[in-house]
């Protein structure tokens, strides 16, 4: 009987609270690795976005590298290379002339416009011609945060007419011409708002813009110029024809400016090119509008430089062709360049360095450092310096190799933060 009862009492309480500890134990562990598989799922995809947009961004960077013909920097003064203070690098007017005088877009300012109009508060990189890559310090900055280029494009060729149509040869009394064609690049942050990454609303983005196309003034010039060697054939005249005999400079010279007249024309016309650049010059004097002359009506280039592109503007204003996003919609993605300014909640201070945080759980890299190469400034009362964009470019003229790191961010599950980076090295020749 005392047996039947000891079977029939049930489960003690002591029992059942070791039973619902270990059921407790197990859904919390179940939990934290469906949680953890969770995160590292939508963390792969959110990693592999970004790295897919590093290397979009790096491959726009090399191709519009590898064709530049002049890379705009700081430079060092004579006898200081390397210098000891920031102070010590050259003014280069040149440099920072072409940047103020762009025709930019409204709805994407450089980050710091509203302290520093027209060009903002980034920082062109110094040309280190015998230095190597590698961190600035307090002392001496040589990183740059924005990337101004001239980028040379499909040379124009025509086949230009001197002199009258021969029945049966097309190709009498004309010459193919060759001339370069270049663009201006300008690669530079923007703020854009509605990312909201890490609790910060504004984001950062890299934007990408170029100029109207213009051909090489000196080329041009040159079609006017005296040729002493005319290529036997490309004249109209014929040396074997003894009426006419072999021809005076007086007859060379009467051909040079209708064959440079007619290869403006062409480049009007057909190419849309309406100006032409003197790449030894400073921006104020450097344009020339390709025109028709109103008395003869030849094509030629008006005598002065362009003092406005846009007759209602008292800047030179060069004239755009087109801006971009290098990586489209990052705020919509909640992504962002990265930010190194202190307050940020997915910055966390590091002495002299800060790193993108991810969270207090699942760190599945190590933290990217935000700067690696320049210097930050973290001054509150701007923007700072220099962000998830560094640019550094050393080598002498004719074989500069300039380094470009770019870094992204992005608010994944549970508004954690992930980074990628990616650093690209690309030869130049900047004569």
């Amino acid at each position: 009987m005392s047996a039947n009862k000891r079977y029939g009492r049930g489960f003690t309480l002591v029992e059942v609270m070791i039973v619902a500890v270990i059921a407790w134990v197990v859904a919390y562990l179940f939990y934290q690795l469906v949680m953890q598989t969770t995160y590292a799922t939508r963390y792969a995809l959110a990693f592999n976005q970004m790295a897919t947009s590093c290397q979009k961004a790096a491959n726009q960077l090399k191709e519009d590298l590898s064709t530049a013909k002049e890379v705009f920097g700081l430079r060092f003064e004579p006898g200081t290379d390397p210098p000891v203070a920031s102070d010590t690098y050259a003014p280069n007017i040149r440099a920072s002339e072409y940047r103020i005088e762009l025709e930019l877009s409204p709805t994407a300012l450089p980050l710091g416009e509203e302290i520093q109009p027209r060009e903002g508060t980034g920082l062109l990189p110094v040309l280190d011609p015998n230095g190597m890559f590698g961190p600035d310090d307090a002392t001496v900055r040589r990183t740059g945060n924005c990337l101004l280029f001239t980028r040379t494009e499909a040379a124009f060729s025509a086949r230009t007419r001197y002199g009258p149509v021969v029945v049966g040869d097309p190709e009498a009394n004309t010459r193919l011409i060759m001339i370069d064609v270049f663009r201006l690049v300008y690669y530079y942050l923007t703020r854009v708002p509605g990312a909201d990454v890490g609790g910060v609303e504004d984001g950062l983005s890299l934007v990408r813009w170029e100029s109207i196309r213009f051909v090489d003034k000196g080329q041009l010039d040159a079609l006017a110029e005296r040729d002493p060697l005319p290529i036997p054939g490309d004249h109209p005249w014929d040396e074997n024809d003894p009426k006419t005999g072999p021809p005076d400079q007086t007859e060379i010279d009467a051909t040079l400016p209708v064959m440079q007249s007619e290869f403006i024309r062409q480049l009007v016309e057909d190419e849309g090119i309406n100006y032409c650049w003197d790449t030894t010059q400073d921006a104020s004097s450097a344009f020339y509008e390709l025109t028709q002359d109103a008395v003869s009506g030849d094509y030629v280039i008006d005598s002065s430089p362009v003092s406005a592109f846009d007759a209602s503007s008292t800047n030179l204003n060069i004239p755009m062709n087109k801006f971009e996003h290098v990586i489209l919609n990052l705020a919509s993605k909640h992504a962002t360049v990265s930010w190194n300014t202190p307050g940020n909640e997915f910055i966390a201070g590091m002495g002299n360095q800060f790193k993108v945080n991810y969270g207090n759980y699942f760190r599945f890299q190590s933290p990217v450092l935000v700067p690696r190469f320049g210097y930050p400034d973290v001054s509150l009362s701007g923007p700072g310096f220099p962000h998830g964009f560094e640019v550094q470019v050393i080598g002498p003229s004719g074989a500069r190799q300039v380094l470009v790191r770019l870094v992204l961010a992005k608010e994944t599950w549970q508004k954690r933060i992930a980074a990628h980076e990616t650093v690209t090295i690309v030869s130049t020749r900047d004569f």
